[in-house]
């Protein structure tokens, strides 16, 4: 009888801040975690306000409770222990950044141990407002980026313009982020008569939400907002002072968006 030896499922593991209604990243995670191919053994290793853990798709969700935050981001004193054993026992590692604490803690712990882990970054966006926590960031992000394989882009403007991948440009890859294909069916547009605008997005400062409001002023077209975020509550000042707050229908978080998307005339992304 001959004795046949099963291959192991390769280990991923995929890091990033959070799993659930935040934002686009976080989207192409929930996406990732239900399309991957069932043969891979994946882990996805974030921050919550409840820990525990869950089965998504194909995909096991370890969610460790923030504690605190600094800077804007999530943390927790526990998290670099379990992310250090984690990261030990998977073949590949892939980071969506920016999440400094992740970042920071592998680049430390990579001073006293190997890995051998190979190692992808997908890189979202950089930290803008904190300007010194910017250039620690940086510092401790190109490390991680001479450690990985591969440093993903979801565009070639991206590619070509920020300068802290001018270093690691032969690790480059463009991979635009992709959606779910909505189901359309029976969508009409009556391009003659017009509804409203919509803006889908978090209300933080880089969504350009008060760019938006100034250019509704002025102008009597309404505007739907589906979303939540650290702004709201100055955005809503901001309206009132505009004198477009009669205009503004606040949706806040909603799970699905088809509706809100086919009933809308036009889509705006100010950002």
């Amino acid at each position: 009888m001959t004795n046949v030896k099963t291959k192991k499922p390769t280990r991923i593991l995929i890091v990033n801040k959070y799993f659930y209604n935040i934002g686009g990243i976080e989207s192409v995670v929930r996406d990732l975690a239900t399309i991957l191919d069932e043969n891979l053994e994946i882990k996805i290793l974030v921050l919550d306000k409840k820990a525990g853990v869950e089965k998504v798709g194909s995909s096991i969700v370890w969610k460790i409770k923030t504690q605190c935050v600094l800077f804007r981001m999530p943390f927790s004193f526990v998290y670099p222990f379990v992310f250090l054993r984690e990261v030990q026992k998977a073949d590949i590692v892939h980071f969506h950044s920016p999440f400094p604490l992740a970042e920071w803690t592998f680049v430390v712990f990579n001073w006293f141990f190997r890995y051998k882990a190979k190692v992808i970054v997908t890189y979202h966006s950089a930290v803008v407002r904190q300007k010194i926590f910017k250039r620690i960031h940086n510092w401790f992000l190109q490390r991680l980026f001479q450690h990985s394989s591969y440093v993903v882009v979801t565009s070639e403007p991206m590619a070509q313009n920020y300068p802290g991948l001018a270093r690691v440009k032969a690790k480059i890859k463009v991979i635009p982020s992709g959606v779910q294909e909505p189901d359309v069916a029976g969508w009409k547009r009556d391009y003659n008569h017009f509804t409203h605008c919509l803006f889908v997005g978090r209300l933080v400062p880089y969504k350009g939400i008060d760019y938006l409001f100034q250019a509704l002023s002025g102008t009597d077209i309404p505007l739907t907002i589906v979303g939540s975020g650290e702004m709201e509550t100055y955005l809503r000042h901001r309206a009132q002072e505009l004198g477009v707050e009669d205009r503004l229908s606040w949706k806040g978080s909603l799970k699905e968006l088809s509706t809100a998307y086919k009933e809308a005339s036009v889509f705006v992304l100010p950002s």
